[in-house]
């Protein structure tokens, strides 16, 4: 889920590089929904990658709300 992505991402030291396809389109996701500013590929890019740049404080919310879930 990208929920769970976005706490894998939340242990990264930001910035950081995704070059995996799956996971640049759970980035897709999680920036439409506000979490996170990243720079995401053009469309024709011949080598894609994303760069994670931030957790929005949307993202952090969410974050929040998942650990309190936790316990």
């Amino acid at each position: 889920m990208t929920l769970e992505f976005l706490h894998k991402i939340s242990k990264q030291t930001l910035p950081f590089t995704v070059s995996d396809l799956d996971e640049i389109d759970k980035l897709r996701v999680l920036r439409a929904a506000g979490h996170l500013a990243v720079l995401l590929p053009s469309c024709n890019a011949k080598t894609p990658f994303a760069r994670v740049l931030a957790i929005t404080k949307k993202g952090r919310e969410a974050l929040r709300g998942r650990d309190d879930t936790a316990g």
